[in-house]
């Protein structure tokens, strides 16, 4: 990555983690440990001219616990189809929460295994397992 100086495509990113990781009272060490990214590409978020990749910024965000969508559009990338379907879902006003969860938990899984098939990591890897959601009645 080339380095620009104070700020690069995705310094907004790195500001919010960088706000995030404070607030949890996490260590730079202990942020980088938990998401699996490199120390030295998480600090190079904030100067790169290059977009960052996807699964850093998706690995950053889970440990912080940060939306998937506002995460990718932070660091300068542009929403994918499913970031598109999950904000879709969380806005449908005509669903439960019940269901909401079982879609997204569907849509998590439609999205590990195409991620499994491009041989990259699973997205919400670090992410706390959600709640168990009672079964919706047919």
């Amino acid at each position: 990555m080339r380095d620009v100086g104070e700020r690069g495509v995705a310094w907004p990113f790195w500001a919010r983690a960088e706000t995030l990781r404070g607030e949890q009272g996490l260590t730079i060490q202990e942020l980088c440990s938990r998401s699996g990214v490199r120390r030295q590409t998480y600090a190079e978020l904030k100067r790169t001219t290059r977009r960052p990749q996807r699964y850093i910024v998706s690995a950053v965000a889970d440990t912080l616990g940060m939306d998937a969508t506002e995460a990718m559009a932070l660091a300068g990338l542009m929403p994918t189809d499913s970031d598109m379907v999950r904000r879709a879902i969380l806005s449908a006003h005509d669903l439960d929460e019940a269901q909401k969860q079982s879609l997204l938990i569907l849509l998590d899984g439609y999205d590990t295994a195409a991620r499994k098939r491009r041989g990259m990591p699973p997205p919400g890897l670090y992410r706390p397992a959600p709640a168990p959601i009672a079964r919706i009645a047919s």
